[in-house]
């Protein structure tokens, strides 16, 4: 017997065993009379069938269980409600790019003398960027914790003293009043769902009027009194007799090479880097303390058309390469005798953003990211 009649012989027998249990339907007869040509026909030909939604409530497909599966089909995924910021409207430009937040769509949004401000979007999040000349910030949020304008992402200091404010609001918001802590008021137009500014000391409140009509406002908080022992790591040891520096209380000694020195001093709220090569002396201070995005960095001119230089890093920098090689390194600062040419620092910084600095051409005295001043022109701690 071949395979094949062995196969129609078991089928029958199938057949006839259903009919015995039930009446035989003209399906199943049509079945078991063409079975050869059916199992030629399975071969080539996969059977129609009807989607299990499309069958009548409790009836078997043919050749079914009597008892088919309950199937399931998922409900489907709700629109997303339109992004009501309409800047995201417009194609993207070459001045949208930004580097500090990768994977974002963006848009700038606004710009002061001193920075760029962006707004990004990636899935569910919302993201204000800030990029500075020097460094940036930024910071994100649910997209739908901004969409009927009852709140604002914004970024601002806490800080006494100069800093950019800026924020981003949806459409229908037209446009906000800002109060310093001098007590100063002002009111501005929003355009493009952004605004910034360049204020002169922080920001201690925010009002605008919601797309419902509805009066909003935003308080901000005094920051915290930090000091440089929060910041850099020579403050964390204890005091030595190389450290004295003119009767400046806690100076410490980050770096010397030579007659070539280097101290930082703590201030009210502010840091200073102190450096002195024999007679010649300079220094710069940095008055928000708080900021350690970048290094403070001193040059001080010497003999010979050459000039010293210094340069202190907060805590948890880290990368830090000088092109020429700096003359004397530890942890936390450098110090290097230069000549006329420019040098490149490196580094990261504590919160793992890269930058860089070059020192000016020539042998004339300098400072970067600080101002040149004596520690002395601000209050001791």
């Amino acid at each position: 017997m071949s395979i094949l009649e062995e196969v129609e012989r078991s089928l029958v027998a199938a057949a006839e065993r259903r009919a015995w249990r039930r009446h035989p339907s003209p399906r199943l007869a049509l079945a078991v009379a063409g079975v050869a040509a059916a199992l030629v026909a399975v071969v080539l030909i996969a059977p129609a069938r009807r989607a299990p939604h499309e069958l009548a409530a409790g009836t078997p497909a043919a050749g079914a269980d009597a008892h088919p599966r309950p199937s399931f089909t998922p409900p489907p995924t709700p629109p997303r409600a339109p992004l009501p910021f309409s800047v995201f409207h417009r194609p993207a430009r070459p001045r949208d790019r930004q580097h500090l937040l990768k994977g974002l769509d963006t848009r700038r949004i606004a710009s002061t003398p001193s920075a760029d401000v962006f707004l990004g979007v990636h899935a569910d999040k919302l993201c204000l960027i800030v990029r500075h000349r020097s460094n940036g910030s930024s910071g994100c949020g649910p997209i739908d914790a901004y969409r009927d304008g009852t709140r604002l992402i914004a970024s601002y200091s806490d800080d006494d003293g100069p800093s950019t404010f800026a924020l981003a609001a949806p459409d229908g918001v037209r446009s906000v009043r800002l109060t310093l802590a001098d007590g100063s008021v002002g009111s501005y137009p929003i355009r493009t769902n952004g605004f910034a500014r360049d204020v002169p000391t922080r920001v201690v409140l925010v009002e605008w009027r919601a797309p419902d009509g509805t009066s909003q406002r935003m308080a901000f908080a005094h920051a915290p009194a930090f000091r440089a022992q929060d910041f850099y790591a020579a403050f964390q040891r204890p005091a030595t007799p190389a450290d004295a520096l003119d009767g400046l209380p806690d100076a410490r000694l980050i770096a010397e090479a030579g007659d070539a020195r280097a101290w930082l001093v703590p201030r009210l709220g502010a840091v200073c880097l102190v450096v002195r090569v024999g007679a010649a002396q300079g220094s710069g201070c940095r008055q928000r303390v708080a900021d350690v995005h970048t290094p403070l960095v001193v040059g001080v001119p010497v003999a010979g058309s050459r000039r010293v230089v210094a340069a202190a890093f907060a805590r948890q920098s880290s990368g830090i390469s000088l092109t020429p090689a700096a003359t004397t390194r530890t942890s936390d600062a450098l110090l290097t005798l230069t000549g006329a040419g420019a040098q490149l620092l490196r580094y990261r910084n504590p919160a793992r953003e890269r930058g860089s600095d070059t020192f000016p051409a020539g042998a004339g005295a300098f400072t970067l990211h600080a101002r040149p001043e004596p520690p002395t022109a601000i209050a001791a701690q």
